[in-house]
């Protein structure tokens, strides 16, 4: 998946919201597959994008050095 314009989308649109279902909600989909897309590029970048302990998506330190660019 990498960073296509799709998945920078998905991205952007979880820290613009913080959560993953409102970033759903947002984008028309289902908060699973938002969820997916998110892991399949913390998996290809190998960083752990966001802290999944709380309800809410809460970006890491490589999620907020990733969004400027």
């Amino acid at each position: 998946m990498a960073f296509t314009s799709e998945s920078l989308k998905i991205f952007l649109t979880v820290v613009d919201s913080g959560s993953f279902s409102a970033a759903a909600r947002k984008l028309g989909r289902v908060p699973s597959a938002i969820n997916m897309a998110v892991s399949q590029l913390e998996a290809e970048l190998d960083l752990l994008l966001f802290d999944r302990s709380t309800r809410k998506a809460i970006p890491t330190a490589a999620a907020k050095a990733l969004e400027p660019q």
